[in-house]
This record gives structure tokens, sequence and C-alpha cells, in this order.
């Protein structure tokens, strides 16, 4: 082994043993990983409407991010007990070299059933990368150092999502779509070359663990179920309908069946005995708050910019590439913050009431507030996610045995990643809930769609009937639309209330899970 770290070490006991110039050089090929990864998770937002030009589908075009979303989930947790048996260079290789491939194929497909497919596979793919990035930064360095770790990556995967879309529309308009997705055969290629050569070669420990085969199969169902049933409810079925009560009553079944396999299991996919650690159990609780806080920002606050105050697309993206700015720096001071001085407890519980109190604002903001007061609370917001996503992950991983590194790492990811679509779901159905129990009537029913608020489209065909009928003309449509985005502004605040509720909610389950801990095991 060279003395000066320029080349990874044949065989080590640990992660942490290899030297730091090489670390630097792992950390590079990861965040070169995870920015593939990530970037592909949010690129499509710009790109789906080109795709269903060139292939068709339109009906379809929902399953570009639901089948990703669906498989990416349920995989994660398997990823962190693959990690755990097998380690994590075999892990992370094969799912790049998985995600390369499958991106390759999508970039030749030639109808949206055949695009939703490779999608699915994507997903897979993606949940390994991402999930062993977090397992493997966390192997990396000692328990006192990782905070820090964590906040730079962390600012890394913010940053990295938000030019997803800015690259998307740079594609959609200079290129052909399929190159959203080829893209990431040179750039994956790449970072699969750096993994292979830079990650070394580490002794795995458990190697007589064996794979829980029944307890991730009755995973798999009971979170497929349950997020499937929550994509298509009142959508493509009813609520009420025998399809969403036959998805949610297998959901139940198989998580019931799940506990009883993983309580018998000599070696659980998820073992049952950490949800008795308050750590362990309080942290994923006051996480999916975080995680709801984030969904809840990203879907609801554009509607806000463009259903209520009459802006544009590019208007809504610009708060939230404040609050993309807050997370970074946010991260990057709670890492640094935690790794010197701990206050893990502290930062946990301020940083979800001060993203509370901005969900208030937002739900009691004048439709009239000045722009840089909005960009002003989601930059404020994102520092106060930030600081919270990284105290609720840290100190949870540095109480549990290192064994069990990838299971709890993955655990984390896996509920999170429930926060964000049950709560963008659930607060969803309550919006629409309220809209729905307005009945238009008169000039009014030209506004019964709340769809129509945020198409510049639709908006200029209706004043353009408001116009040609010389019973209305320009002040009635001035003033049915004002009323208009009344209407939607209500139900809206009433949404980001709610948020702010679960907000203070986590941080007293934060407050709970801290309490008792000293300082130096932060």
């Amino acid at each position: 082994m060279a003395s000066t770290g320029a080349a990874a070490p044949a065989r080590l006991n640990s992660l942490i043993e290899v030297p730091y110039r090489t670390k630097l050089l792992i950390v590079g090929a990861l965040t070169a990983s995870m920015t593939v990864v990530t970037m592909n998770m949010t690129v499509m937002a710009t790109s789906a409407q080109s795709i269903v030009a060139d292939i068709g589908g339109f009906e379809l075009f929902i399953w570009l991010f639901a089948a990703f979303s669906l498989t990416s989930s349920v995989v994660v947790p398997i990823v962190g007990k693959l990690t755990d048996i097998y380690g994590g260079k075999r892990v992370i290789i094969l799912s790049l070299a998985l995600f390369v491939v499958s991106s390759a194929v999508a970039g030749g497909m030639q109808s949206m059933p055949q695009l939703i497919a490779a999608r699915a596979v994507q997903g897979i793919g993606s949940a390994g990368v991402m999930g062993s990035i977090w397992i493997i930064m966390a192997g990396l360095w000692p328990r006192s150092e990782r905070a820090k770790w964590l906040g730079a990556i962390t600012a890394g995967f913010t940053l990295s999502g938000v030019l997803g879309p800015i690259v998307g529309g740079l594609i959609a308009d200079n290129a052909s779509w399929r190159w959203v997705f080829w893209i990431n055969v040179p750039a994956g290629g790449g970072a699969l070359a750096l993994l292979w050569y830079w990650y070394p070669n580490v002794l795995i420990k458990w190697r007589e663990a064996k794979f829980d085969f029944a307890g991730a199969l009755m995973l798999c169902v009971a979170a497929s179920a349950l997020l499937y049933a929550v994509t298509v409810g009142g959508k493509t079925y009813p609520w009420a309908s025998p399809q969403i009560a036959a998805l949610f009553v297998a959901s139940a079944v198989a998580t019931i069946l799940f506990i009883v396999i993983e309580r018998r299991a000599a070696d659980p996919v998820l073992p049952l005995h950490m949800f008795r650690e308050r750590i362990f159990a309080g942290g994923i609780t006051a996480s999916l708050s975080v995680t709801t806080t984030f969904s809840v920002v990203v879907v609801f606050l554009p509607l806000l910019v463009q259903g209520v105050r009459g802006g544009s697309a590019t208007e809504a993206s610009f708060p939230l590439m404040s609050m993309a700015a807050g997370v970074a720096i946010g991260a990057n001071l709670a890492g640094q913050t935690l790794s010197r001085f701990g206050y893990a407890r502290e930062m946990a519980v301020g940083g979800l009431l001060v993203a509370g109190a901005g969900l208030a604002w937002l739900g009691n903001m004048p439709i009239d507030a000045p722009a840089g007061q909005i960009f002003a609370v989601t930059l404020v917001m994102g520092i106060g996610m930030s600081f919270s996503f990284t105290t609720l992950h840290i100190p949870v991983q540095n109480a549990m045995p290192d064994e069990l590194l990838g299971v709890v790492t993955s655990a984390l990811q896996f509920f999170r990643t429930f926060g964000m679509v049950i709560g963008a779901v659930g607060l969803g159905a309550l919006l629409l809930a309220q809209l729905g129990s307005f009945e238009a009537k008169g000039p009014s029913a030209h506004f019964a769609d709340p769809e129509v608020l945020v198409s510049a489209d639709r908006l200029e065909g209706i004043e353009q009937e408001f116009l040609d009928d010389p019973n209305l003309g320009a002040a009635a449509f001035e003033m049915e639309l004002a009323a208009a985005r009344g209407r939607m502004a209500a139900p809206l605040g009433t949404v980001f209330w709610v948020a702010a509720g679960i907000c203070v909610f986590g941080a007293g389950v934060a407050a709970f899970a801290f309490s008792g801990r000293k300082r130096e095991d932060e």
C-alpha cells in the first residue's frame, strides 16, 4: 500500500483505516454517483412533455414518476441489509451498473409502457446507489466526524436535485429527450470506474449472515401495495372503490406477516428490536415530520405562487431554489456544529420549530406579499429542515451497533420516503376536499376546475370568452379570477397550517427522543 494513499488498499478491516487522501477520492466518486442519480430523479419534471409528444401515452405519463418512486422506495431497506452482509462496494457497483444499463435501455424505448418498465428498473438501481452512499459515508469516518461529512454530501444532494429540472429543460429544448437517459451512460460509467478503482476491498465480518428472503418479500408487498394505493387513489380509482380497499387490506396483511416473520427470523431484514430504542423510534418518527414538511413545500408552494399569486412556472421555481440554498447552507452548518459541539437535541427541535413557523407564515401570507419575503422565509425554512435532517440522522446511526449500520441507515431513508409520499397525498386530499365543496354557478363555472389557475393557455382562452360576451367583459373576468384565487388561497392556507402542526409534533418527539442523552454520544 502506498504511503501517499494514491491507490486503494488491497484489504482492510474497516473503511475507517483508509488513508485520508483516498477517503477524499472515494467521497468524490460517491458524489459523482449521487449527482448522476439525483439529477435523474428530478430531470423528468421538465422533459416529460417532450416524451409524450414523441411516443404518446399521455394517460400513462404519470407512471414515469410513479414506477420509479415505487421500486426505489420498496428496495431501500433491502439495500441496507445487503450492504451489511456483502459490503458497500459490491452493492453500489452492481446498483450503479444496473442504473447505467437501464438508462441506456430507457433512451431507446419506443412506447410509453416500455419506458415505464425501464424507469421501474432504474428505480431499483437508484435505490441501491443512494442507499449505499449514505451507508458508506457513515462507514468512512469515525462517529465524531460523520456529521461534518453528511452535511457536505447533503448539500450536494440538494443542489444536484435542483439542477435536474434545469438540465432536463435544456436537453428538451436543444436535443432529443432520449439524451435525458443517455447522458447517464458516460456520467454513470465514469463514476463506476472511479468507484471500482478507488474503493478498497474491506473484510466483511458478518459473512455468516443469511438474507431474510421471506421478510424482504413481505416488506416489498406491504410497501408497494400501500404506495400504489395512495398513488392511484382519487385519480385512477375512487378512494372508496374495491380496488383501493383491496390494496389497503393487502398492505395490512403483508405487514402483519412481515412482523411475524421478522420475530422468528435468525437474521431479519429489519430487526424489530431496534424500535425499542427510544432514539431510533423517536428519530424515525420525528424524521417523518421533516420529510412531510419538505414535500408540502415542494408540492404546494408552486401552487401558491402560480394559482394564488398568478406567477409563472419560472417564478414558482425561485422559492424552491431559495429553499435549496438554505438546505445547502444549513446542512454544512449543522454538520460542523454537531461534529464539534453536539447540541443534536437543540438543533433538531429548533430546526423543526423554525420550519413550522415558516409554514405558518405561508399559511397566513397575504396574496400580495413581496416576493423577497417568500424567498427569505423559504431560505430560513431550508436551513431549519437541514438542521433537523442532519441531527435526526447521525445520532441515530451512532446510537446503534456498527453491524446494523446499513439496516439503520436504510430504515431512516425508507420511512422518510414514506413520509414524503403520504404527506403529499394526505394533504393533497385535504386540499381537494376543501376545493370540491365550492359549487360553481354562472360566470364562476369557468373557474370550477382549479387547474385553470396554473395554466396560462386556459386562462387566456377563458379571458377571451369573457371579452367576447357583451354581458361579461374584462372587469368581470378580473373579478372572477380574483375570487377563484381567493377560493384556492384558504384551502392552501389550511394545508400549510396542518403541516406546521406536524412540525410542532415532530419537535416534541425529537425532544423526547434525545432526552437523557449525553452530548458526547451525539
